[in-house]
């Protein structure tokens, strides 16, 4: 009892700096705080007024979480407040750490409540559809549902969307290629777009890419639809699974637009779910067929983004690491840790082969190299911005300068680009300076360099986040907010829309960004959201010991660490993770059902 009145002192006086310190936050942005403080305080009450730690959860891990949770909105809370690291005295400081250890116990109950729930949905008699037949009914069903209200969508921006990376024709056309954008991509989007001008009618063209965008991504949702079927228990679970990739706006939208990340976001999830089906099919042609079908996905995947080949070869070191730790603590070569990274090093090798055949016929030349570096962009942009602004430290200015035009660079905390467009670090010598440079400014300007990636990465990991809603900007007028739909001009693609209606509450929605004033539903339109999902799976193949869903997992933790290092956060660079969300909560289900199996 002791226990849990200090805590409840603690998060008292936390919540209590916080409303005052931040009281003039949009609501928007403190709406989840609110919901976190109501929710903690119920279940400390629902579960008797005991310790904070026999409320936060029946296991230690669940802290883990509930720690970062607690940090990221506090420091989300700081950021918003125009409060950084850089401008903290020790004093905020003190209240920041304060604040922290308060929000952790009711972090922790929100986190093993949802604990508790996956748990009764484990342990429910209600059996899993098994047969295939039915599996295969399914799939068209759920095909036909998610195709069909895609469709109504499609018809709403008719012929299509043409926003994002239009730019990538004009490769196409001029057969002047580079590897900024995946070459594969630029070949399906230039082909189809060259399909409608020579048929007289550009829209031909953006109507065969949507349609053949939104038959592969429907048919993937399908897919994981029939796995989760045959698999899970749960008929709300399923059908929530199917109105989601059917009715949310994001996967829609995103499908009739002519980016690469969709069709890469797809092949991750049908990666996932195909990898499941290889560890539980028995040796025989249909294990081959899965693992021939895997195989090609994965090249595929591969082909369709860049940062998939840090992440995949982030993977393959952390499988080895894991390979042998597990050689030197059992003794012996564990076989699935060896299967797994032979099979994702041929993976990485006929990528390498198909990638050097494409490159090798369109005669592609290399991306910008400034693109690796977003981090250190916003790094120098802000450390210059500092120093300009108080006139110290000369040295340092003239260093970041001799990079940059900073006459025309702007830094803008949310987004590279600006920088990087005025960057200039072509050949290998300046390069490696470059490299050394930003270690020396990190050391000399620690807060500052950590107060620039916070702010580039935050809607990554703040559930409250808005900025990201707003990166390009947003309105009616511009048709850009929290996803973009405007019509680049110049290509002859002339937009019609079918369903007027439907359009004008879509824009609102999502160029306005009307969708901010929905109380708890906003949420799911939070690209972070789909972030913690991950980490509370994690946490949960963990507890149950699931090691082969926990590096099925691991690949997306790696993935996530490359958006990290990426020029900003949109909800199209979480995409994979949208797309996962309901496969990874299948997959967390089916390893506590089997854990609550074996403990019967």
């Amino acid at each position: 009892m002791t226990g849990f009145i200090g805590s409840f002192a603690i998060a008292c006086y936390g919540i209590s700096y916080l409303m005052y310190r931040f009281a003039g936050l949009q609501t928007v942005e403190t709406s989840g705080f609110y919901v976190l403080i109501c929710f903690g305080v119920y279940y400390i009450l629902q579960n008797g007024l005991r310790s904070v730690k026999g409320a936060a959860g029946e296991d230690r891990i669940l802290w883990a979480p509930a720690v970062l949770f607690a940090a990221s909105l506090v420091t989300g809370f700081h950021l918003d407040g125009s409060l950084p690291f850089e401008a903290m005295g020790w004093r905020d400081f003190l209240n920041y750490l304060l604040c922290v250890l308060g929000l952790t116990p009711l972090s922790g109950c929100l986190f093993a409540a949802v604990y508790r729930m996956v748990k009764k949905c484990a342990g429910q008699e209600e059996k899993a559809g098994g047969k295939c037949r039915e599996g295969f009914v399914v799939f068209l069903l759920s095909f036909v549902i998610i195709f069909g209200c895609w469709f109504l969508v499609w018809l709403a921006y008719y012929p299509g969307l043409w926003s994002y990376d239009p730019w990538q024709v004009d490769q196409f056309l001029e057969h002047d290629y580079d590897k900024h954008h995946p070459l594969l991509h630029t070949l399906l989007l230039g082909a189809c777009y060259t399909f409608g001008v020579n048929g007289g009618d550009a829209n031909s063209g953006v109507i065969l890419y949507d349609m053949i965008q939104m038959g592969v991504m429907s048919g993937i949702y399908a897919y994981i639809c029939a796995y989760l079927y045959r698999h899970v228990p749960g008929r709300l679970f399923r059908i929530m699974t199917l109105l989601f990739y059917a009715f949310f706006p994001v996967n829609s939208i995103l499908a009739i637009s002519p980016t690469k990340d969709v069709l890469f976001s797809g092949l991750v999830a049908l990666c996932l779910v195909l990898a499941l089906q290889v560890r539980e099919t028995a040796w025989g042609r249909k294990k081959l067929c899965y693992l021939a079908v895997l195989f090609c996905a994965v090249v595929l995947m591969l082909l369709l983004r860049s940062n998939a080949l840090y992440a995949f070869v982030l993977f393959i070191g952390g499988a080895l690491a894991l390979l042998l730790y597990t050689w030197y603590r059992e003794k012996h070569c564990p076989g699935r840790y060896l299967y797994i990274c032979l099979f994702a090093a041929g993976c990485l090798i006929s990528f390498r082969m198909a990638d050097n055949l494409l490159v090798g016929l369109l005669d592609a030349k290399e991306g910008p190299v400034r693109e690796k570096y977003s981090i250190g962009c916003q790094q120098f942009g802000r450390v210059y911005e500092m120093l300009r602004a108080s006139g110290a430290d000369k040295e340092t200015q003239e260093m970041i300068a001799s990079y940059y035009d900073m006459e025309s660079a702007e830094y803008d905390p949310y987004l590279a680009d600006p920088m990087k467009e005025t960057m200039d670090i072509q050949e290998k010598g300046t390069e490696r300076e470059y490299q050394r440079d930003m270690v020396r400014v990190l050391i000399k300007y620690p807060l500052e360099s950590l107060d620039a990636f916070l702010y580039l990465t935050q809607g990554a990991w703040y559930i409250n986040d808005t900025t990201s809603a707003s990166i390009y900007g947003s309105g009616l007028e511009t048709r850009m907010g929290y996803l973009l739909t405007t019509y680049a001009g110049g290509y002859g693609i002339v937009h019609e829309s079918r369903l007027p209606w439907l359009e004008a509450l879509l824009e609102k929605a999502f160029s306005a960004n009307a969708y901010q004033k929905l109380p708890v539903v906003s949420y799911l339109f939070s690209p972070a959201l789909y972030f913690w999902i991950l980490v509370i799976c994690t946490v949960g193949f963990f507890k149950s010991r699931n090691g082969y869903a926990f590096i099925l997992a691991g690949f997306l933790w790696c993935l996530y660490l490359t958006i990290l290092a990426g020029p900003c956060v949109l909800i199209r660079y979480m995409y994979p993770f949208v797309a996962c969300s309901p496969l990874l909560i299948g997959m967390l289900l089916m390893s506590m059902r089997e854990k609550y199996r074996s403990e019967m």
